[in-house]
């Protein structure tokens, strides 16, 4: 199923961003999606977190039954269970909805700012759709709000207008908070002292991210900072734990593609419909190097890479609008490293000595609620994983 996927989307994108067909064009964006949202929507236990969140459901209850005093839980999470436990008691109706609000809501953002769609939904298939839907469920709900938002803030340059789309972010998902504070990214400016100035933010960052727990509790308050603290105290969050490898593969396959699209986007910075980008690719960096020392700012990538994915298309198709090869084979070399990148993490071991199982694992072979068997590797992984 996977592979068809894969072989199905790469199809799209030498059709249509690289032959430039226009045949039957928009019918198969939308077809794309709807597969991406069945798929996902209509997986059985596939992804540790969607597991937990199965459990979890069976204790929810019905719009009837609802007090949210009684749960602790984000309010809109546990009305959009309830809402779906009243409608058919089944978690697949969860999965299907929760799909189809961050596909249709990722889809949005693509076709509106990226130059080669297909390549950024290719792109978005092999990077996080599989993250988005399998595992941070609720998370990803808070993104998709997210990029509704961002529109307005880029396109409409309109705070008010924002916040007014932002604020179900904050209440599917505590960590959601931080998306308050992202306009404050639109005020950076695209010049050398915005270099200089994030690079000594940057050590600011890593010299104090042990006092992280404090900081958020100064600025988004107590509850989301206990949030946090539990994370900075897990053993699979907390210390980040990265091997020397690892650190040398995070700065190939996130660092250098990042800084390569962002030297293209500053030799042709008067273009607006780019520029725009730079400040959150400038975030994106940042937390980055934080994730050196503390493992739980990998979770902050979920609000950015749509983004990143965006703004690598954008770099690949600068041919385009500076006639420059070398720009275009920079974005192009961006995407190769942040491929071979997610490619390496997929094929890494899972945590334990005990059995040698990779990450991918958690999601292959494909079991759907037709068949709903189990797999004995999968649910090992559950096992070991589930928190």
């Amino acid at each position: 199923m996977y592979f068809i996927l894969l072989l199905y989307l790469i199809i799209l994108f030498i059709s249509y961003d690289v032959a430039r067909n226009k045949k039957f064009r928009r019918l198969n964006y939308i077809f794309s999606c709807i597969l991406l949202i069945l798929v996902a929507g209509l997986r059985y236990r596939i992804g540790v977190d969607t597991v937990n969140y199965m459990a979890f459901f069976q204790s929810y209850p019905t719009l009837n039954e609802l007090d949210f005093k009684f749960y602790d839980v984000e309010p809109l999470w546990l009305l959009l269970n309830a809402a779906c436990k009243t409608i058919y008691d089944d978690f697949v109706l969860v999965q299907l909805v929760q799909a189809a609000i961050v596909n249709i809501s990722v889809f949005w953002f693509i076709k509106k700012y990226s130059p080669k769609p297909f390549l950024a939904i290719l792109l978005y298939y092999i990077f996080q759709w599989w993250n988005f839907n399998f595992e941070v469920m609720r998370e990803a709900i808070a993104v998709a709000f997210y990029l509704y938002a961002l529109d307005a803030l880029i396109s409409k340059k309109s705070i008010t207008k924002y916040y007014l789309r932002v604020w179900p972010a904050c209440l599917f998902h505590s960590i959601g908070f931080i998306t308050l504070l992202f306009p404050l990214i639109q005020f950076l400016k695209f010049r050398k002292t915005t270099f200089i100035v994030f690079g000594v933010l940057i050590v600011f960052a890593f010299s104090f991210s042990d006092q992280l727990n404090l900081i958020t509790s100064l600025f988004m308050g107590e509850g989301v900072a206990n949030k946090v603290e539990g994370y900075l105290e897990s053993e699979v969050y907390g210390e980040s734990g990265l091997s020397f490898m690892g650190v040398i593969a995070y700065i190939l396959g996130n660092i250098l593609p990042v800084s390569l699209v962002l030297y293209v986007f500053y030799k042709n910075r008067k273009i607006e419909s780019i520029s725009r980008f730079v400040p959150y690719l400038l975030i994106f960096l940042l937390i980055v190097v934080l994730r050196f020392k503390i493992a739980i700012f990998y979770r902050f990538f979920n609000y950015f890479e749509i983004m990143v994915i965006v703004a690598l298309t954008q770099a690949a198709d600068s041919y385009s609008y500076a006639r420059s090869k070398l720009y275009s084979f920079m974005g192009s070399l961006s995407i190769y490293l942040m491929l071979s990148f997610k490619i390496y993490q997929f094929y890494k071991p899972v945590v334990s000595d005990v059995k040698q199982i990779k990450v991918y694992q958690r999601y292959y072979p494909y079991n759907s609620v037709f068949e709903k068997t189990y797999n004995p590797d999968t649910e090992w992984i559950f096992r070991i994983k589930g928190r």
